[in-house]
């Protein structure tokens, strides 16, 4: 062997001894790789805790990184999600790793299999915590619920649990998608095989109720089932804990013959009775189990808990009732006031552009969407521009933690929650009977009364503002910029407006003024453009004047917005004062009283923002309101 070695020449020697060095290194590092663990997802998760592992990535983290010491806070420096930041290092983020086991992309769709027909629909959808308002009503809906279900039997073997809202209000909607649900199936088997669907069907409202017992694979035996669902007459909507009960009973569905894919669609027009208690624990539940949630629902109420429906009853009469059907977003952040200039109910109505914060958030969670089927408020928005002002869907605890970390949101939320007791605030009077002086004194003292309890009500509601006012430059956040200016534009407005109104009256009772023309006998006190400062004084100039600048900069900064909408608004209706007469016929049909109907302004109460003007004249029979 030494002679054979001796013949070789020397850069072969060297070859041999490197390759006798690297061979044995080489199994070592394959030996190394292949001993790794599998990374499972529950171990990811215990790394920073459940709740905050879906919406890092959607939070802007510049605000907390500003670096400015201040003590107000700067937006969202929460410091779960810097504790999150340190755990994920320098590698991928921990919610990236998640997203690719809990949601993978999918495979290409065979181009066989007919897509719905809106070209939306057919995109991966990548972004999660929002809502998608689907073009087509039902219709569209049931396309992208299609196009899901497809998706997801591309992937594995499916199970698709289909949860039905039993209320009288959605009568309506469940029976379209009864009438669309052989369609469904009869795509999804046209585009491909479907040995492995199954699907669950549940009806809930204060109870739960299986129209299933079991999963079945053909369809046509629930038709009939589902037409006949039994409407829930109870107004309660325990959909949370009808969801528990679901992933709870199929959760491990035929587990051993392999993995299955389980989704959820959940019908529904309200937010549900039981998201306070159950929402945390379905959230857990549904991430553990793999079902992925969507909700096929109504838009919510912009800054409103209530909503309506339209509802007819079986002798043809109509009217409007109300429903839960929001907020948007898990804390108040609009002020409920009432609305100088009269008359329009719709401004109760609007749009918020996304599902109620508990559902959506669900959807959000589980990697499914809330689908904006039924948009019926009169005013809605563009989704591209409110996507910038999207309602934070993370855990409410957190939110509560962020939000105490800034004065002004702190101030915010609580002068909105000062707002939603339910109190009055009552109408000003306008006009004001003076056949003489000691008359005109008499209502004036009469109308300055209520004004006065208004007035300090307003008064402590801006005091809770304005004590924050310094630390509004702190928010980053275009949702919480526009609520916060708009709330401060009406108050600073609305604050105006009574204390000059006080100011006037106690003017007139001091020195009543005379009429140029001696036919006349009533003072009408009216909007004006300018405020008199000699009456009222400067300071109600001053929180005049800055109304302007405050509901100014939220339609030059938000337009195209609710914000915007609801501060030109306030901004139509002068904020001075002036006085003016006229003449009353004692028979009631005097000039004033022709004229002055339409050109009276009032006030819109909160609780009187409703649509009456648009339901036919009652007729004299009683009729019992079905609870929706």
């Amino acid at each position: 062997m030494s002679k054979q070695l001796a013949s070789v020449p020397a850069i072969g020697v060297s070859l041999l001894v490197n390759l006798s060095m690297l061979i044995p290194l080489n199994f070592v590092l394959m030996s190394a790789e292949s001993s790794e663990p599998v990374a499972e997802i529950t171990s990811l998760a215990d790394e920073v805790g459940q709740e905050e592992l879906s919406f890092e990535s959607m939070i802007p983290t510049s605000s907390s990184q500003s670096g400015d010491g201040s003590s107000d806070g700067a937006g969202l420096a929460g410091g779960t999600l810097v504790a999150a930041a340190d755990v994920a290092g320098t590698g991928p983020a921990i919610e990236e790793r998640i997203e690719a086991v809990v949601i993978p992309d999918a495979p290409r769709i065979a181009a066989t299999i007919p897509l719905p027909s809106d070209a939306r629909l057919t995109a991966k959808v990548a972004i999660r915590g929002t809502s998608d308002k689907v073009v087509g009503g039902v219709q569209g809906t049931m396309d992208r619920i299609t196009h899901e279900i497809r998706q997801s039997l591309e992937e594995r073997q499916t199970l698709v649990m289909w949860m039905f809202d039993a209320s009288g209000s959605l009568k309506d909607r469940r029976n379209a998608v009864t009438e669309r649900f052989e369609n469904i199936y009869k795509q999804l088997s046209d585009g491909g095989p479907t040995d492995g669907l199954y699907t669950a069907v549940v009806s809930y409202g204060e109870k739960t109720e299986l129209i299933t017992p079991d999963p079945v694979k053909d369809i046509k035996s629930i038709i009939q089932p589902i037409r006949h669902m039994k409407v829930d007459e109870s107004g309660i909507e325990n959909v949370f804990t009808a969801v528990r009960l679901a992933v709870d009973k199929w959760k491990q569905f035929k587990r051993t013959d392999g993995k299955w894919n389980k989704v959820m669609f959940i019908v529904t027009d309200e937010r549900g009775d039981d998201a306070e208690s159950q929402l945390e624990d379905v959230i857990s539940l549904c991430k553990r189990s793999g079902v992925r949630v969507y909700v096929v629902g109504n838009a919510a109420v912009f800054g409103q808990k209530l909503g309506y429906v339209r509802w007819k009853y079986e002798d043809g009469f109509e009217e409007d009732i109300e429903v839960d059907q929001g907020p948007e977003s898990a804390f108040p952040e609009g002020l409920q006031l009432p609305n100088w200039g009269g008359g329009d109910w719709r401004t109760g109505r609007i749009s918020a552009s996304y599902g109620p914060y508990a559902l959506t958030r669900l959807c959000a969670e589980t990697g499914g969407r809330y689908l904006i089927t039924d948009d019926t408020h009169r005013r809605q928005y563009d989704a591209d521009v409110m996507r910038e002002y999207a309602p934070d869907y993370r855990p409410v605890r957190i939110q509560e933690t962020e939000i105490s970390k800034n004065v002004a949101k702190v101030a915010l939320v609580r002068a909105a929650e000062m707002t939603l007791q339910g109190e009055r605030f009552e109408v000003p009077q306008l006009e004001f009977p003076a056949e003489n002086d000691n008359r005109l004194r008499e209502e004036v003292n009469k109308a300055q009364m209520p004004v006065a309890k208004v007035f300090y009500r307003i008064d402590e509601l801006f005091k809770v503002l304005k004590d924050a006012e310094k630390a509004r430059n702190t928010i980053k956040e275009p949702r919480w910029r526009a609520s916060f200016d708009l709330a401060m534009g009406r108050l600073l407005a609305m604050h105006a407006r009574y204390d000059g109104y006080n100011r006037m009256l106690a003017d007139m009772k001091v020195s009543p003024k005379t009429f140029k023309d001696p036919k006349n006998n009533v003072w009408r006190i009216v909007p004006s453009k300018e405020i008199d400062i000699a009456k009222v004084g400067p300071l109600v100039k001053q929180r005049g004047d800055a109304a302007k600048v405050y509901l100014s900069r939220v339609i030059d900064e938000h337009p195209g917005t609710p914000w915007a909408d609801l501060a030109a608004r306030e901004l139509r209706t002068e904020i001075g004062w002036a006085w003016q007469e006229g003449f009353r016929d004692p028979t009631g049909n005097g000039q004033m009283a022709r004229n002055g109907a339409n050109n009276t302004p009032r006030l819109l109460l909160a609780d009187e923002n409703r649509p009456q003007q648009m339901q036919r004249p009652r007729e004299e029979k009683e009729r019992v309101k079905p609870k929706l």
